[in-house]
């Protein structure tokens, strides 16, 4: 399979769902001119009429609706397997954030007050802040960003604080 042929037929497929270019270019986020240029590229490389096309209306041809039956299944899995795969990223980071709260603990030496929850130190924060993050579909490199963000930013005010507590 070529490089961008997933991606043309995924183009198809949408095309052929929505019997419509201009629907299915906006479903796309890309222009009608390009999926045009997509499907005929496809048809072109297959030597099949995938689709009859009307001034008004877009309809599948056997081929096309043969195709469809192949491929509806096929990304259905696909999309379902990128679920799992980033469900199982999600996971990985909860593991390795929970993990790295003892090791954190015992790295800070002190935690400033505006990040302490009530009973609890800054430690329990990143790891609530990363699991929030991570539940409400946050995606993983934004969870990263906001706790290194959390963590930096507590580690640099304690050392302010200490700092200014030290007499001259």
């Amino acid at each position: 399979m070529q490089r961008d042929e997933l991606g043309d037929l995924a183009a198809f497929l949408a095309v052929a769902e929505a019997r419509s270019f201009t629907r299915a270019a906006a479903k796309l986020g890309t222009s009608q001119s390009a999926l045009s240029h997509t499907i005929k590229r496809l048809e072109s490389r297959l030597g099949l009429r995938l689709l009859t096309r009307t001034t008004r209306s877009v309809a599948s041809t056997e081929a096309g609706e043969r195709l469809i039956e192949t491929l509806r299944p096929a990304l259905n899995d696909i999309d379902e397997r990128l679920a799992a795969l980033s469900a199982l990223s999600r996971l990985l980071v909860y593991t390795s954030t929970c993990l790295a709260v003892p090791i954190l603990r015992r790295r800070m030496t002190s935690t400033p007050a505006r990040f302490v929850l009530p009973g609890g130190d800054l430690i329990p924060a990143l790891a609530l802040a990363a699991c929030g993050g991570l539940l409400t579909g946050s995606s993983t490199r934004q969870v990263v960003l906001v706790g290194a963000a959390l963590l930096g930013g507590a580690l640099l005010y304690g050392a302010l604080r200490r700092r200014k507590r030290k007499p001259a």
